[in-house]
This record gives structure tokens, C-alpha cells and sequence, in this order.
């Protein structure tokens, strides 16, 4: 089963929340856990089908994304923020940001993991997903040589005057693998915490009862995309009923 400590920390926006409204607090059942999107200004309420969908189309069986949406993840335009603040970003290492971006903005499954937020521009986002170190590491090699001058890409870590991402002044552009130093802290921290790392031990082998941690599907052409899919929603399950036993003493 998931960790007690971590279920603890994800039953806290349902408990310890300010007195305006707060939908986490009426997430009472598994199925409601698995049938929300974050609450990010360009996703739906509700996951849903969206068979034309062209990118990220690994998901278009259901997702929490609009073709729209989708399309500015393909273009690099979501939110204005570009990936070419140090340089050009290596193909290698913005097509695993893309895989990234696909997963956490249209996956169906990141409702055990939505936390409320106090930003006026994101009501809601998805926080300490649990990313299998494997994937992981493959992400870091892919990017380890290519440049950042922040270690959090998400909040605070640049200067936006200009309406786009560009380095603070002062801040120097150095190799992902000397900003992050492992890893782990680069999978952590780029995102602010979008993720928790899971190491290789503590993961059951596929086809087990007990799943731990997500995998990141590489793309529409990756062979492995809906078997992915379906452990994905697997594991959301398994933390979802964690939770609600944790909470409500029950597990519908």
C-alpha cells in the first residue's frame, strides 16, 4: 500500500483548508477522486474523450485536455513559457518536456494528487505525483547537458516583464546537471514539486497487486503508451482508496 506519511500529507487540502469554497472537500468517493482535472484555467472540469485529438493523442481515449490545449503543449506555447531561456533547447530534452507537459496536463488520473492553490491565475494544480525513478533518470539524461539558470521553473524562478520566461539578471546559464546535481532534484524541484521521485526498491514489478508510482508515456508512437495508461490509472486508484479509507473509513 502507499505510503502512510505521504496519504496523511495528500488528505490535508481536504482538512485543513480556508473557509472559502474548496471542491477537494467534497471528494468523498474513489470515483470522484478519478473523474477531475486540475482546476488550471485551459482544462476540463472533467475528463472526457476527444478522439480528433492530434497531440498528446495517447490520452484522447480520455483526457483533461482540449485539442486547443494540446496544441499549444505540440507548439511550446502553454502559459507563454518558452524552453529556449539558456539557448536552444536539445530535441531530446524538449521532446521529454513535451511528454511531461502531455501527462500532467491531460492525464485523467492525477485526482489523488490536486492540491488547491492560492494563485489567481491556477486555482488548482497537481502536487507530489508519484514518478517512477526509471523514468525519471531517463528524463535527466536526456536533458543533463542542456542549460538552466533556475532551479524552479514554476514559480518565482524567472523574470516575466517581458510576458515570456527569461533568466533573473544575475542568474547564469550552467548545465541541468550542475544546477540539479542528481536526478532526482531535477525531477522535484524543475516543476516545484509537480512530482516525488520513487525509487526502483520500493516499485512492485508491473502486473502486480501493488503499484507505487507513474510512468511518463513517450509520446503516441511509444508501444507501451496504453499499457502505461492502465497502470497509471491503477495506481491513482490504489492512492485515491488510501486516501478515502484514511479519511472516511471507507474505499467506494
Amino acid at each position: 500500500m502507499p505510503d502512510i506519511t505521504f496519504v496523511v500529507l495528500l488528505c490535508l487540502p481536504l482538512i485543513a483548508v480556508s473557509e472559502e469554497h474548496n471542491r477537494l472537500l467534497y471528494v468523498d468517493t474513489v470515483d470522484k477522486y478519478l473523474d477531475m482535472c486540475p482546476d488550471s484555467g485551459e482544462l476540463k472540469d472533467h475528463p472526457s474523450p476527444e478522439p480528433d485529438l492530434k497531440e498528446c493523442s495517447e490520452w484522447k481515449s480520455r483526457t483533461c485536455c482540449s485539442p486547443e490545449t494540446a496544441e499549444q503543449i505540440a507548439n511550446a506555447t502553454l502559459h507563454g513559457f518558452s524552453f529556449d531561456f539558456c539557448g536552444n533547447m536539445s530535441e531530446q530534452c524538449r521532446n521529454y518536456f513535451h511528454y511531461d507537459y502531455c501527462m500532467i496536463k491531460c492525464s485523467p488520473d492525477l485526482g489523488p494528487w490536486i492540491v488547491k492553490m492560492t494563485s489567481s491565475r491556477f486555482k488548482e494544480r497537481a502536487f507530489r505525483v508519484p514518478l517512477c525513478e526509471s523514468d525519471c533518470y531517463a528524463w535527466y539524461e536526456a536533458c543533463k547537458w542542456d542549460k538552466a539558470c533556475s532551479t524552479n521553473w514554476r514559480s518565482g524562478g524567472f523574470d516575466w516583464s517581458e510576458g515570456t520566461n527569461k533568466c533573473r539578471k544575475g542568474f547564469e546559464c550552467l548545465n541541468i546537471s550542475m544546477v540539479y546535481g542528481s536526478p532526482i532534484a531535477f525531477c522535484e524541484h524543475v516543476w516545484d514539486h509537480a512530482y516525488r521521485v520513487v525509487p526502483v526498491e520500493s516499485v512492485a514489478v508491473w502486473g502486480s497487486s501493488d503499484k507505487h508510482c507513474m510512468h511518463i508515456p513517450n509520446g503516441k508512437s511509444d508501444p507501451n503508451a496504453t499499457r502505461i495508461i492502465q497502470h497509471n490509472h491503477e495506481v491513482a486508484r490504489l492512492f485515491a482508496t488510501a486516501i478515502i479509507r484514511r479519511v472516511y473509513g471507507g474505499g467506494n
